[in-house]
């Protein structure tokens, strides 16, 4: 052991583990991987709501598939004698409706058949009303995946709800053209103002044309609904990383929803790992 590591009491310790990575290879690498994980196991077998005591079975819950409600929002328009009477974009008939739906299930099922992650995607609801669309909004699902074709704003505004997650998706190339693919930016985020005007909703969540930004995105809010609230085993306490670091515990109590759990390194560390070994 080198001069640098003689303080670790452990066969390996997270601070060297970087460096003695380098000189394995992938499968050794691994290995040394699940016997870390093989220690964490050893501890979350101890752990129960009370605190940590012997001989608790401690089995943690798979991930929860991330669920999706997608929502073709339009109108048709009747028409109107010298004026202008409709919106511009490509839905203008029942048959153009009736084909953006299926195309939208067909891309849907393929991005769920391509996807490594759990998702769970709900059936299509198509609706221009905003009283049906703030029921839908309070619905069971974590994300709202809007189609904005050519509906007014009242109907996007009353789909978002701020305590779920929302995704707008609008056809440029790829068409047929969705009206909010024009407008969404200023009308819909910044509500004809220079600041942003959505609550729950910025840029970043508005995707044109493709699919993989949609799947990109779903895993990542994968990956989030199956940490908020979760409980991690915090060894020797918590804590972060610098003086803005001291707020860490706070924040991850106050924003994070996490239930932490602390081992103190002596002596309760040093039971768990000779039980462990």
């Amino acid at each position: 052991m080198s001069e640098e590591h003689k303080h670790c009491d452990m066969p390996v310790c997270g601070c060297c583990m970087s460096k003695a990575s380098a000189g394995m290879n992938r499968r050794q690498f691994m290995a040394g991987a699940g016997a870390v994980a093989g220690g964490g196991l050893a501890l979350a077998t101890l752990l129960s709501k009370d605190g940590f005591a012997a001989g608790v079975d401690y089995k943690p819950s798979p991930p929860a598939p991330l669920k999706v409600q997608p929502v073709l929002t339009c109108q048709l328009f009747q028409h109107r004698k010298q004026t202008s009477w409709r919106p511009w974009g490509g839905l203008h008939t029942k048959e153009d409706i009736a084909k953006e739906e299926s195309r939208i299930k067909k891309e849907l099922a393929r991005l769920k058949k391509d996807s490594e992650f759990g998702l769970e995607i709900l059936p299509l609801i198509t609706l221009n009303n905003a009283e049906q669309a703030t029921k839908v909004s309070k619905g069971e699902h974590d994300v709202m995946l809007i189609y904005a074709a050519n509906s007014g704003l009242g109907v996007l505004e009353a789909l978002t709800n701020p305590k779920k997650w929302t995704l707008i998706f609008v056809r440029h190339k790829s068409g047929p053209v969705y009206r909010w693919y024009e407008i969404v930016h200023n009308h819909y985020l910044r509500k004809t103002v220079d600041e942003y005007g959505q609550p729950g909703v910025d840029w970043q969540d508005v995707v044109v044309d493709s699919i993989d930004e949609i799947q990109w995105r779903f895993r990542a809010l994968y990956g989030l609904k199956n940490t908020l609230g979760k409980r991690i085993v915090a060894v020797g306490g918590p804590g972060g990383w610098g003086v803005g670091g001291q707020k860490a515990p706070v924040i991850t109590l106050d924003f994070w929803k996490m239930d932490i759990r602390t081992v103190d390194y002596q002596p309760t560390l040093e039971e768990l790992i000779k039980k462990a070994r």
